[in-house]
């Protein structure tokens, strides 16, 4: 949603733009959570997915984390196979990689409003690490 003027923001202001994966692991993980069956039943929601996402965009406009967080990880939409690949393996890598990264100079990170919440969400997993996390708003 809001990548797009992130990027923008940041070339604009010469700031380097750099990802805490690449696309093919990022593909890869996806690949692996949803096969051929999983895809068609979630395409066979059609409206109610279109519902259930637009549920999700408002409830992170009002900054509702624990909302959305019940939204994305809905049995209809994601099973706890695919949360465990798409979500909880990717987050722990990169909370492992943002050390170095903060280490080495001021970062700001820009992730899917999914990864956020939750036991195994990047707020959860820095702030375990001792960092102090805050929302960034109005953007």
């Amino acid at each position: 949603m809001y990548e797009i003027e992130l990027l923008k923001t940041a070339l604009k202001n010469k700031k380097t733009v750099s990802g805490l994966e690449k696309v093919d692991e990022q593909t890869y993980a996806i690949s692996q959570a949803y096969n051929l069956k999983e895809s068609i039943l979630q395409l066979k929601q059609g409206n109610q997915y279109a519902v259930a996402v637009q549920k999700m965009a408002e409830a992170f406009k009002n900054e509702d984390l624990k909302q959305l967080d019940k939204l994305i990880k809905d049995p209809k939409f994601m099973n706890k196979r695919q949360e465990k690949l798409v979500l909880t393996d990717r987050n722990r890598n990169w909370a492992e990689k943002m050390p170095e990264i903060m280490k080495k100079q001021s970062s700001f990170f820009a992730v899917g409003s999914g990864h956020l919440w939750g036991d195994n969400g990047l707020i959860n997993l820095l702030k375990s690490k001792g960092y102090t996390v805050k929302p960034v708003s109005n953007l």
